[in-house]
């Protein structure tokens, strides 16, 4: 799981994921935005596909 709100059950086609996470470092004043989106499919167990992306500075809504 991505550690986001679940993908939409009730659509027949799945649904997607998406988080966002703040990676800072003891030490250093450097922050990055690490976005993670992920599809899946109504009734898989795994995910169709997942997609991050790496971007300088903090997250406007990090969730971590």
């Amino acid at each position: 799981m991505v550690a986001a709100a679940t993908a939409d059950r009730s659509s027949p086609d799945g649904g997607a994921e998406q988080a966002d996470y703040t990676v800072t470092a003891e030490g250093t004043d450097t922050a990055f935005c690490v976005e993670v989106h992920a599809m899946k499919r109504r009734l898989a167990t795994g995910y169709e596909s997942v997609a991050i992306s790496v971007g300088d500075g903090a997250c406007l809504d990090a969730d971590t």
